[in-house]
């Protein structure tokens, strides 16, 4: 490790050199000046860790090259050593009140010189270290504040849009319990949220108080848990009213860095509408199907292209179907009361 840079300030050439020649024994790197001009000069150009500065010189004397330094933001933190015959105790506590870190009397023992450099200087360097790591903590929360915003708005942002969609979403740990609900959820339900949170999905969503499979129904939960692969299916849920609904579910599995999954997003949109109009039409078509089937005339029913997709059983062979077939054709074509563009197909009854 490099030791520090030492600027040694006096205007008697003798001092100069039993410091410049002790201090650079122990591997100091030792710069001299021999006025207080000079050594302020240096100071702004090199930026030494430390100074030893007489105090009685020719023209700027060492209060004032402290006093100036102390006043520089640049070189306030440079810490000062005052090296003077002055013994005295007013002389001493001017020198601290400048801000001088230590006081050194003439002639001095150079052991004490060195001794006294060594501490001030790790001490320096110390506090120089403490201040970067500072700083450098201070650039790090920042940052971190910064971070922990944006993710806090993000956060918000996504919880919002969560929250406001018109599906449940539900967040299920690896025990089935639910650890996360939007607002929806809490409507289905009829529940508040320190009501869902930490309880069974099957116990919300079902009624149960045990898991489906031992009521006999198959848990696509275990399975995305076991293969991490997102699934769909339809299921019959309980809504507030303790009604049934019917609901289509998506499940996605959340998984960590190494591809474990942690959780499962449940979406589950309530199609009991849909449901309902598809039996209507299958009940509707039945009825259909049934009065043809046991009308005395003949039906078929005929696609763009002619093509015959159904006739009733009144219909006698083949061959008579291939001539109505054939009739039906030059009807539609000639007659001007059918019109065909407003349909895909065309029941016929002779």
């Amino acid at each position: 490790m490099t030791k520090s840079t030492i600027l040694v300030v006096d205007d008697e050439t003798i001092n100069l050199d039993i410091l410049y020649i002790g201090l650079s024994k122990v591997g100091y790197k030792v710069l001299v000046a021999t006025s207080g001009e000079n050594a302020l000069k240096s100071v702004a150009r090199i930026k030494p860790d430390l100074i030893l500065l007489d105090i009685k010189m020719p023209g700027i004397d060492g209060y004032e090259v402290c006093r100036q330094m102390k006043n520089n933001s640049d070189t306030q933190d440079i810490p000062i050593i005052f090296v003077s015959v002055a013994d005295d105790t007013v002389n001493k506590v001017k020198g601290f009140k400048l801000g001088a870190v230590d006081y050194i009397t003439k002639p001095f023992q150079l052991d004490e010189i060195v001794a006294r450099v060594q501490t001030h200087s790790t001490i320096h360097n110390l506090r120089r270290h403490l201040g970067e790591q500072n700083a450098q903590l201070e650039q790090e929360m920042s940052e971190r504040k910064r971070v922990e915003k944006v993710s806090a708005e993000r956060e918000h942002y996504f919880r919002s849009l969560i929250h406001n969609l018109h599906e449940d979403i539900l967040v299920i740990d690896p025990d089935y319990r639910i650890v996360d609900v939007n607002n929806k959820v809490l409507n289905t339900t009829g529940l508040k949220r320190e009501q869902v949170i930490g309880r069974y999905c099957f116990n919300v969503l079902h009624g149960y108080d045990t898991s489906c499979d031992k009521h006999g129904e198959h848990c696509m939960l275990h399975d995305v848990f076991k293969t991490g692969r997102p699934c769909s299916y339809q299921h019959i849920h309980l809504n507030a009213y303790g009604s049934k609904v019917y609901v289509d579910i998506l499940l996605s599995p959340l998984k960590d860095k190494e591809g474990n999954v942690t959780h499962v997003i449940e979406s589950i949109r309530d199609i009991s509408d849909l449901m309902q109009v598809q039996d209507e039409l299958r009940e509707s078509e039945e009825k259909w199907r049934s009065l043809t089937e046991n009308s005395p005339y003949h039906i078929m029913l005929l696609d763009m292209d002619y093509t015959i997709l159904f006739i009733n059983h009144t219909v006698p062979d083949l061959t008579i179907q291939m001539k109505i077939s054939l009739v039906l054709s030059v009807l539609l074509v000639t007659s001007p009361t059918v019109s065909w563009q407003r349909k895909n197909w065309l029941a016929w009854s002779i």
